[in-house]
């Protein structure tokens, strides 16, 4: 329970007005009827009287009213929980409708249907679907998407999740919403596909491929031979077209991956007398990341007064002069030829040269904790605040009319005897 103004709790100073009423006030004396008052011996009189308190239970009940009075002033509160009308709605991944999944899935998705829930995407807008007509793109971020959910859908409803929790999908910062998220256990499929190709020789590639599942993603390399025409060397099959070549595993050949053997890109290395003891370190390096660039990429030497500024190739700087300012430039200078090997270097040079790894066919499989957003504490979203101020009147005026015919009744028989009959 919590007071919106408290202040007016001084209000509680007034139980000392029935206290004082009780103690000061004149009681009527009692009449008793004797015979003769011959043999009653006098007495003195008394110029004072003695406080005594009486009436106690009437003291109590005027106490408690003026008690109800001032914390009714005080317009308390208190939190009910919102009651939830039992359905929601169920977030389904399209993707794992796509999917086979175990039987215990659609008979879960099947008696939320049954029970009212709307099956709804798990996707911008959050279309209805049903289970003959799921399926589509894959979720891209999970926590972005529930927080969306969450301010379009009432507040009484409940969200069930039918999504495999993916490492990749959880970004950025845990949200917060104002109702917990139950997910429903869905299968990851394995996934496979081509993550890089690059040519090592005049016929030969070199073709990066990716597996992944719920435990873990790994990547191999393939050597593979650049065919006249078409030719399958398990697990991709190649097929040129043109100039070009288009890779695709056997498995998913709707996915193709493209590559041209004529396409260079040409790196310069611009270096000055200074540096000479390191170039032959930041050459070999810059050809072994080469060696595994998508595109072809050959590396040239340039001494600094050989270098126009308007010249377009990309540049690795080792020269004693201002970098220029341009695109697609390497600063070597503050490295010196023992540390062309350490893992920040090459690092540095893998980030130029070579695009980064994709994420989207990371089946990797986060705990079911780690991906539910965080709840609201009830006192702020799920419970609703009651006032308590009329019930307060309610009691405290039928506690004043209580006293009141208690202390009229009294006063009609002040004996307490009962009536002639």
């Amino acid at each position: 329970m919590t007071l919106q103004s408290p202040l007016y709790l001084v209000a509680l100073f007034a139980l000392l007005v029935p206290l004082a009423i009780h103690l000061l006030a004149k009681r009527n004396p009692k009449r008793a009827k004797v015979g003769s008052v011959k043999f009653i011996e006098p007495k003195e009189s008394k110029t004072f009287r003695r406080l005594r308190f009486h009436d106690a239970g009437l003291f109590a009940l005027r106490a408690l009213a003026f008690a109800t009075l001032a914390l009714s002033l005080a317009s308390p509160e208190i939190a009910c929980e919102q009651k939830r009308s039992g359905k929601g709605w169920v977030l389904v991944d399209p993707l794992a409708l796509a999917e086979e999944q175990p039987k215990a899935f659609y008979e879960t998705l099947d008696s939320l249907a049954r029970a009212g829930y709307e099956l709804r995407s798990l996707e911008t807008n959050f279309p209805k679907i049903s289970l003959e007509n799921g399926g589509g793109r894959e979720v891209g971020d999970l926590w972005s998407l529930l927080a969306e959910a969450d301010k379009i859908c009432p507040s009484e409803m409940a969200f069930v999740v039918a999504s495999p929790p993916r490492e990749v999908s959880l970004n950025g910062k845990r949200p917060t919403l104002s109702r917990d998220v139950v997910f429903v256990p869905t299968r990851i499929p394995e996934t496979k596909w081509i993550e890089r190709v690059s040519q090592i020789a005049e016929d030969s590639l070199l073709v990066l491929i990716g597996t992944s599942d719920e435990n873990e993603t790994k990547f191999f390399h393939l050597v593979a031979p650049i065919p006249e025409t078409a030719a399958v060397i398990p697990p991709i099959e190649i097929r040129r077209a043109g100039d070009s070549l288009a890779l695709a595993l056997v498995s998913n050949p709707s996915e193709t991956t493209w590559f041209s053997p004529t396409q260079k890109r040409k790196w310069t290395i611009v270096f000055d007398d200074a540096f000479r003891e390191a170039l032959p370190y930041l050459e070999r390096a810059l050809n072994a990341v080469a060696a595994f660039a998508p595109t072809g990429t050959v590396v040239e030497v340039k001494p600094r007064n050989e270098f126009r500024r308007d010249d377009s190739e990309r540049l690795v700087w080792l020269a004693s002069d201002s970098i220029p300012n341009r695109p697609k430039t390497l600063d070597a200078r503050g490295f010196s030829a023992h540390r062309f090997f350490e893992g920040a270097w090459i690092d540095s040079l893998a980030e130029i040269l070579l695009p980064p790894t994709t994420t989207r066919n990371d089946a990797r499989k986060a705990s079911t904790l780690l991906a539910t957003p965080n709840a609201k504490k009830k006192s702020e979203e799920n419970q609703r605040r009651e006032s308590l101020t009329f019930p307060l009147w309610l009691v405290a005026t039928s506690l004043l009319f209580i006293e009141r015919w208690i202390t009229f009744r009294n006063s009609q028989n002040p004996l307490g005897e009962r009536p002639d009959c």
